[in-house]
């Protein structure tokens, strides 16, 4: 599919299809599957719509997940990897839906995109 226009964001949200793919709440964010900032497509097919809450807490995983796994988060200072450590237990606790929603199909799908993209930019230099 094509680029999406500016408008597509500013689109009102009125039928069931525009409702929080998580929790149903019909006022929405459009946000991309893969993010921009790991080379995701502004396209319809990368686009799912997020409450404001489900987002934020979208971005948070994917932030929290690199922390971990590069060994950030025990480079911070206590006091911030104890913050967000908490955050995390709250949304394995009282947000299951979103982190299983993102563990189960999101972060497959971004891990297929980059392996995808990373042979791409290996045979273009073959």
């Amino acid at each position: 599919m094509g680029d999406i226009n500016d408008n597509f964001y500013l689109q009102p949200k009125i039928n069931q299809n525009d409702c929080c793919i998580v929790c149903g709440y019909p006022f929405v964010d459009k946000h991309h599957l893969i993010p921009k900032e790991l080379f995701g497509k502004d396209d319809e097919t990368n686009i799912i719509n997020l409450c404001p809450n489900h987002h934020r807490i979208f971005h948070f995983l994917i932030d929290f997940e690199h922390m971990t796994e590069s060994g950030k988060l025990s480079r911070i200072n206590k006091k911030e990897a104890d913050k967000r450590l908490q955050l995390f237990k709250y949304i394995l606790c009282y947000e299951r839906k979103i982190y299983r929603f993102y563990k189960d199909y999101a972060k497959p799908h971004i891990c297929e995109y980059l392996s995808s993209l990373t042979k791409e930019i290996k045979e273009s230099e073959a």
